[in-house]
């Protein structure tokens, strides 16, 4: 769990490779979409998760999407049983 996305960034730069990202869409620095093209550069076996309290998708979140810069899409609140259940329908697996 990173406080920032920087900081996120910087450990994925230095080799660390997380299983799941799970970001917001509007955050300090960047977007969630942002931040998801970027791991994905470093790290495109991390299953990329946007979670938002926005049910508008928005053009930049659809082209995400079919662009598969991001695995999956919800709106908040989820719980994680929600968030489990979303990647089990994508077939992820750890």
């Amino acid at each position: 769990i990173f406080s920032s996305c920087d900081k996120a960034l910087e450990s994925i730069q230095a080799g660390g490779r997380p299983e799941v990202l799970i970001t917001d869409q509007m955050m300090p620095g960047m977007t969630g979409v942002q931040l998801s093209e970027e791991v994905m550069k470093c790290s495109p076996g991390t299953y990329r998760f946007l979670h938002s309290g926005y049910s508008d998708l928005g053009d930049s979140i659809q082209a995400a999407l079919s662009k598969e810069v991001i695995n999956e899409f919800s709106v908040k609140p989820d719980s994680v049983k929600d968030i489990n259940a979303l990647m089990q329908r994508d077939n992820y697996t750890h």
